[in-house]
């Protein structure tokens, strides 16, 4: 792993006589004040030292380092911090000419969007009722363009009855094709070697169809202007079954005016649209399909008056800024969850119109639905084969992360086979102060980042008040305090004790801790506390001093605070904002066990908010199955899709929440 010095001289060689600042104050900028030393630092940037001295560089504003010709600010911070930090300072670097970037070398810009432009300007909803106002028929092509499945590809629906069963179905369709024969399904079944049932393929394909709404809102805006609705289309499945799938989704076309290409023996490129024509006379027709190849070019080879094409919702994530996700369609459950997503977020096939190539997100129900949910029970299915794996017995959801898992724990523990869980209110103020039993020990909590003064840190920390100071160090003067702090520890523990045995844990049994992303600094507190080992199962560990110290399993392994290789680095404080409880943070115990909470922030609407958005996660409990074998790398993609540059925002006010953090005396 590179050390911040040299990702720093790699990137920003070119700035070596430039004068420039660095934001943040923390051991990655030390290191690189102290061994980059051939650059011109002017001084360090943070909103709350600023007069300060760190590493021998004065903290300075934004005006001094304009003052002093500054041409560029580097953010020396963790990745999921910097969109915040330049938020704070975009407008003044903006207005005077001061480039910011990250210690990767990406450019900051709230300009920096990618142009989009091609034949979506055409595929809009009112060029299309301008079209059904002109015809007499409305033809709809079925398959991707008034319904769609909830796989990535239509064959997904095989290799969801298994893989020798879907490598024989495709086989022996393709063979049928080939020999020019528009087979149904009860053909190929005849031709397939095994004992195979179409009433399984018949129950998964229904299980997994559903509307694109907007297309049923264009059958239902020429059903009321009088004019004939047809379907046209190449399947392998009879009008009959076609009409029942429709009929359930109440989508109601006469069985008499739908046309099937085994029905009748021909496609639309070679009969089909012939036989529309004989159904409907001279009457002026519009051909609405997702294949140009078919729906198009055929059509009007056959004489079809006008058409309309669109896109299938594959296509659309092809041609759009989330094309990446495609990356990972090697695994059926990577396509599945994919299917999940683009039927949702691309079931409109006129978006792009308005967004130029960018998904659009409606409310913060549809954030928690499409892209927090995925990682959430990507994360849960995780947790569960660890402990599994590692023979814990218990996990602990430490609070206020652990909210959502206990609840989704609870909705499905009966039907599956989970080790027991249960909620732990916790906090990093508690568990550690909980913990100190010696000098060392409040040295180590003191060492924690703090906005503020050292009297200040004692006050909010430790619940002490100040001494006068002498001359002498920092650690001198916080022992100083070690009697009033000791004695404050030892009752916050004696309380934090009796929660704990309220809870009626096995201690001889194997524990896990559940923390979101952490260095470990809770769980060892706890484990102090405790007076036992504790196995973290954490989503990700924070690189830090705790590192080696502590035992934890991370799903995401180790985030580097300089190298970004996750998409989580951005999207922390969001999932962190929407998984929380309904409570504030825990402030410590009263004499009887009972938890005692910081003052709560967030208002009334706020947190019936939250509580509609958990909702919606877990009335989508089934996505603990889908995402199963899901690649860990896919559910960070959907999340990193958080952003302006990827997504059009309607009624969406989580994806630019605060949090606080008390212990850190700091706004997240």
């Amino acid at each position: 792993m590179q050390s911040a010095p040299d990702i720093f001289k790699t990137n920003f060689h070119k700035f070596i006589n430039t004068p420039i600042t660095l934001y943040g104050i923390g051991i990655n900028t030390k290191e690189i004040v102290e061994v980059c030393d051939e650059f011109n630092i002017i001084g360090l940037l943070d909103e709350v030292r600023t007069g300060d001295v760190f590493y021998g560089k004065p903290v300075i504003s934004l005006d001094e380092a304009l003052g002093r010709g500054v041409e560029a600010i580097i953010i020396i911070a963790r990745p999921s911090n910097v969109n915040i930090i330049y938020r704070r300072i975009a407008d003044f670097c903006t207005k005077n000419n001061i480039s910011v970037y990250t210690i990767n070398g990406d450019i900051l810009s709230d300009r920096n969007e990618i142009e989009f432009t091609n034949k979506y300007d055409n595929i809009n909803e009112s060029i299309l009722k301008a079209k059904i106002k002109a015809a007499d028929v409305v033809s709809f092509d079925v398959f991707d363009t008034l319904v769609m499945r909830q796989c990535l590809y239509p064959r997904d629906i095989f290799y969801l009855i298994g893989s020798d069963f879907a490598e024989e179905r495709i086989k022996v369709e393709m063979e049928l094709y080939a020999e020019g024969i528009h087979a149904s399904i009860f053909e190929i079944y005849q031709r397939m070697n095994g004992d195979y049932s179409t009433q399984k393929e018949l129950e998964v394909e229904s299980q997994y169809l559903l509307p694109r709404h907007k297309m049923l809102d264009m059958i239902n805006f020429a059903r009321d202007l009088g004019k004939e609705v047809w379907l046209v289309s190449d399947m392998y499945l009879p009008r009959e079954i076609i009409h029942g799938f429709l009929d359930v989704m109440d989508i109601f076309v006469d069985l008499e005016q739908i046309l099937v290409s085994c029905d009748f023996g021909c496609a639309k490129n070679n009969g089909l649209f012939d036989i529309l024509r004989s159904k409907v006379g001279a009457k002026k027709i519009l051909h609405i399909g997702d294949n140009y190849e078919v729906d198009i070019l055929s059509a009007k080879r056959y004489g079809i008056d006008d058409t309309f094409y669109l896109e299938s919702s594959l296509a659309m994530l092809e041609n759009s800024f989330a094309k990446d996700l495609l990356k990972y369609d090697s695994e059926l459950s990577n396509r599945l969850l994919l299917g999940y997503f683009v039927s949702r977020l691309l079931n409109n096939p006129f978006i792009f119109s308005k967004t130029k190539g960018k998904l659009y997100v409606e409310s913060d129900n549809e954030v928690a639905c499409y892209f927090i949910a995925p990682i959430v029970y990507g994360l849960f299915n995780w947790m569960v084969n660890k402990a599994m794996e590692l023979k814990i017995d218990i996990i602990l959801l430490g609070a206020r992360d652990g909210f959502i898992f206990e609840r989704i724990y609870h909705s499905l523990r009966e039907t599956h086979d989970f080790p027991d869980m249960k909620y732990f209110h916790t906090s990093r103020a508690v568990s550690l102060v909980s913990g100190i039993f010696e000098d060392d020990d409040i040295l180590s909590v003191a060492k924690y980042s703090f906005s503020g003064t050292v009297e200040e840190m004692l006050v909010k920390r430790f619940k002490v008040e100040p001494l006068h100071r002498e001359e002498e160090s920092d650690d001198e003067y916080i022992l100083r305090h070690r009697k009033q702090i000791f004695a404050y520890a030892r009752q916050m523990r004696e309380n934090y004790l009796k929660y704990i045995s309220s809870l009626n844990i096995d201690t001889d049994k194997r524990i896990g801790f559940f923390d979101l992303i952490s260095s470990g600094s809770c769980q060892i507190g706890m484990e102090k506390t405790m007076g036992i080992d504790l196995t973290g199962l954490y989503l990700a560990q924070v690189d830090g001093a705790n590192r080696g110290t502590v035992n934890i399993e991370s799903m995401y392994g180790i985030l580097s605070t300089v190298q970004e290789k996750y998409h989580l680095h951005n999207q922390l404080f969001l999932l962190e904002t929407i998984i929380t409880s309904y409570v504030p943070t825990l402030a410590g115990f009263t004499e009887d066990g009972k938890p005692i909470f910081a003052e709560e922030y967030r208002d009334t609407r706020r947190l019936l908010k939250l509580r509609q958005m958990h909702n919606v996660i877990i009335e989508n409990s089934w996505l603990l199955d889908v995402t199963k074998g899901v690649d860990k790398e896919l559910p960070d993609e959907i999340i990193g899709l958080i952003d302006s540059k990827y997504c059009d925002f309607g009624d969406v006010e989580f994806a630019d929440a605060d949090i606080r953090d008390d212990f850190l005396k700091r706004k997240k």
